[in-house]
């Protein structure tokens, strides 16, 4: 079974696209997560795009990704970080 945070990052990269939100993104991520886990897993996330991945990044929003945006994703378990890799759209 591949790592969580490497199915996450994943879904990430193929999601990414101008006129999705952060929110739409994250869905799919943690779906993705989910999916292979075969349960409800607790997450944690930065998810931020655009100006916020230069800020304190947060939580996703309804922030509509737009061409050439940078894109941050950190996930956590509430224990250890799983990953944090940034994606250029």
């Amino acid at each position: 079974m591949p790592a969580l945070c490497d199915v996450g990052q994943r879904e990430a990269r193929a999601a990414v696209a101008p006129g999705l939100t952060e929110l739409d993104v994250w869905a799919r991520v943690r779906a993705a997560i989910e999916r292979e886990a075969g349960s409800r897993t607790p997450l944690l996330a930065d998810l931020a795009s655009g100006p916020r991945t230069g800020e304190t990044g947060g939580a996703p929003g309804g922030r509509v990704l737009a061409e050439g945006d940078q894109f941050a994703l950190v996930t956590d378990n509430g224990h250890e970080l799983l990953s944090a890799y940034p994606l250029d759209l």
